[in-house]
């Protein structure tokens, strides 16, 4: 640690310190005289990246997949249950019900009203509260019944089937 002269007091103080001791007078010769090198200064770091492989994380992979397959599969039963519903008709004309249905190929049923043994009608809860629910049509010997599924108002439709059928 070498002594400088101070030019103000003539006093001498190390070359470190900010300011003279005596005058205050601020310490302007820097504490390293020679010039510095490249080499003076650390070596600098590697850069995070360098000469490492990094591999994506699994973990969005966690929520990705589960909640992919639960839309995925809503999306496939929506689309299902709109094609059948654009595909499927409940025709009531004057001398019998008709139910066309297919969108790529077609089928249809043809039900005389006086062959008709009985109408069930079924509602859920929620078919009750949003006005939606299944009618059975029994026809002649059927057990099974022909089933028309998820139909608006299916009390108003039942009762007008009934209007048609001969006594």
């Amino acid at each position: 640690m070498p002594l400088i002269k101070c030019p103000d007091c003539q006093k001498e103080f190390s070359d470190l310190a900010a300011a003279c001791p005596n005058c205050a007078r601020p310490n302007f010769k820097p504490a390293y005289s020679k010039p510095l090198s490249v080499n003076d200064f650390p070596p600098r770091q590697k850069s995070f990246a360098a000469g490492k492989e990094f591999k994506p994380s699994l973990k969005p992979l966690v929520w990705d997949v589960p909640l992919t397959l639960v839309f995925g599969i809503g999306l496939i039963t929506a689309l299902f249950h709109l094609l059948k519903y654009l595909s499927e008709f409940l025709i009531i004309s004057p001398r019998m019900l008709k139910l066309k249905s297919g969108l790529f190929s077609n089928q249809e049923v043809e039900i005389p009203y006086d062959k008709i043994n009985a109408i069930k009608m079924q509602q859920s809860l929620f078919g009750m509260m949003l006005g939606y629910g299944t009618l059975i049509v029994y026809t002649g010997n059927d057990i099974s019944g022909i089933k028309l599924i998820n139909l608006d108002n299916p009390q108003q439709i039942k009762t007008e089937i009934q209007t048609l059928i001969p006594h």
